[in-house]
């Protein structure tokens, strides 16, 4: 009774061992014996990985095989007529390009020299696997100003059927975005962030993640996107339709206001130190535009005005511009006209008289006068 036992467990081991063979599988009874085996068993989906089958041939019977067969859906026949000895053992190789799932069954035949048949069969399947990745990129904010900086989100999804190792994330603008690896599960995704930096300009850049599955095949993903850098930039001028004049003179001052910026502004204060509000309504300049306004007043004195105007975007952003004109006042009929205190500052004093202008000259070592004469028919 012990005994039976004891034959009744390696029966059992025996079987175990055949039923969980991943790479082969055998087919025998008794004396002959069929292996075939395929390398390697897992490649990539569409990869074109060659693969290579052995199939390997044992004659352990007392008894000489002749007429032996080996035949292959895969390959066809791959010998027939073949004799093989008592204890001999033959392998043959064939390979083939493996893109998806292929499970396949080799069949060998061989008749003894007493006429009986034995057939033999071996399964050897190969699974194809897919390393399937994607990623996105996403910046926040997608614009900036000129040297604010964007965050880079990276995302990638293992879209395979196997998990994956990634360890290279790089991004042609930033550099490398992480430096440790991180296995992704089949249907999973990791993130990544990094800083792009103070742009200076706009920018679209490449992130690119490598990663490999368990039997180290190998997948690719790549995600751009691009950060619009705007500016905000105006400029103002300003002129005089005269800049020489006899006090009393009506003069026009023209102010131009150009939008040399990426983005739109509002410009809502236009004002000159001298002659005060210049436009009272708000103006909207699209970039590379510009908006004219105009401004009247009587000139008694030489007078340098300066004009100042604010503008802001869409996001608050402020800047402003300012521009100059000098009109001056000149001398008619032998005496001057009035000039503006800041003339005559180093005299200290405001005047029209004539005699005024030997003592200025005088002072500054130098010096010159325009004197217009009256017609004496006048």
């Amino acid at each position: 009774m012990k005994k039976v036992w004891l034959a009744s467990i390696v029966f059992i081991f025996t079987f175990t061992g055949l039923a969980f063979s991943s790479q082969s599988a055998f087919a025998g009874i008794g004396d002959l014996t069929l292996v075939k085996t395929a390398n390697p068993v897992n490649v990539l989906a569409g990869a074109n990985t060659v693969v290579t089958y052995t199939f390997q041939t044992d004659n352990n019977s007392n008894e000489d095989l002749i007429q032996c067969s080996l035949v292959d859906p895969l390959f066809g026949t791959i010998f027939s007529g073949q004799t093989i000895l008592i204890g001999e053992s033959r392998t043959d190789t064939e390979t083939l390009i493996i893109n998806s799932d292929t499970p396949n069954t080799a069949t060998l035949t061989c008749i003894t020299d007493s006429g009986t048949t034995f057939t033999r069969t071996s399964i050897a399947s190969v699974n194809a696997v897919s390393v399937s990745l994607a990623m996105t990129k996403t910046p926040n904010p997608p614009s900036v100003m000129t040297g604010e900086s964007s965050t880079y989100t990276y995302v990638i999804f293992n879209n395979g059927d196997e998990p994956v190792t990634c360890q290279d994330i790089n991004d042609d603008v930033v550099g490398t975005v992480a430096t440790n690896s991180v296995v992704i599960q089949p249907g999973q995704s990791a993130q990544f962030t990094a800083s792009s930096g103070p742009l200076q300009k706009t920018t679209t850049n490449l992130a690119t993640v490598v990663c490999t599955d368990t039997n180290n095949n190998s997948g690719t993903a790549m995600a751009s996107v691009t950060v619009t850098v705007e500016s905000v930039s105006i400029a103002m001028t300003k002129t005089a339709d005269q800049t020489l004049v006899e006090a009393g003179t009506l003069v026009t001052f023209m102010l131009d206001i150009t939008n040399n910026g990426t983005v739109e502004v509002t410009c809502n204060d236009i004002n000159d130190d001298k002659l005060g509000t210049i436009a009272t309504n708000s103006v909207v300049i699209q970039p590379g535009q510009s908006a004219a306004f105009s401004a009247t007043a009587i000139i008694d004195f030489t007078i340098t005005n300066s004009a100042t105007v604010v503008c802001v975007d869409d996001k608050g952003f402020m800047v402003t511009a300012t521009a100059m004109e000098t009109v001056t006042v000149i001398m008619v009929g032998g005496e001057f006209l009035p000039i503006d205190t800041t003339a005559l500052m180093l005299a200290g004093i405001q005047s029209s008289a004539i005699w005024m202008l030997p003592v200025l000259a005088g002072a500054a070592g130098a010096g010159y006068y325009l004197v217009k004469f009256r017609n004496k028919e006048d």
